[in-house]
């Protein structure tokens, strides 16, 4: 698929059921994410990225996903529920992080744990080499916060069944 805009790129154009092999991926996600909820099954009808690579900080990329069905139940957590939190703060700090290895990559390597004889590290970095960091995870960022996401024909089915009961709850959440 070609677009004079930008690049779409289409996968998974075909119905994709989630193996065991994906549920474990995706709950070993939300166990890590503290989010509390077993993914049970699902399918993915299609995704699809657009990506405007001619301006990329002044259009937004988008990704559409279409005949979504997961299910899920909730999870006993084992944290107060501060771990949501911590997760939101960490994935905010990430594009800083992310600038400091692209440039560290390009630098040949050069920062802590190198080994280099006489290169620079974080330390004593000059204010400019911190600056340019500093801009690109801006960049980062700004690209990050463009991006739209949006379900069609989604089904999300929340499911309870009480830890002594044979009867449960399930509430089907439907995106049209």
């Amino acid at each position: 698929m070609r677009d004079v805009d930008g690049l779409a790129i289409a996968t998974f154009t075909r119905y994709l059921g989630f193996n065991p092999a994906t549920e474990l991926a995706l709950n070993d996600l939300c166990e890590g994410q503290g989010w509390g909820i077993e993914v049970l099954s699902g399918h993915i009808g299609a995704v699809t990225v657009n990506i405007p690579y001619e301006a990329p900080l002044a259009k937004d990329s988008s990704i559409e996903v279409t005949n979504l069905s997961i299910s899920v139940r909730p999870k006993a957590r084992s944290t107060d529920g501060t771990s949501m939190f911590e997760s939101m703060w960490s994935s905010m700090s990430s594009s800083m992080q992310l600038a400091q290895e692209c440039l560290e990559r390009e630098g040949g390597g050069a920062g802590a744990g190198s080994g280099g004889g006489g290169q620079e590290t974080p330390t004593n970095a000059p204010a400019t080499t911190i600056e340019g960091l500093e801009k690109f995870a801006q960049i980062i960022d700004n690209v990050l916060n463009r991006i739209k996401a949006k379900l069609v024909n989604t089904e999300i089915r929340l499911e309870y069944l009480p830890p002594d009961s044979d009867c449960g709850v399930a509430l089907i959440v439907k995106v049209k």
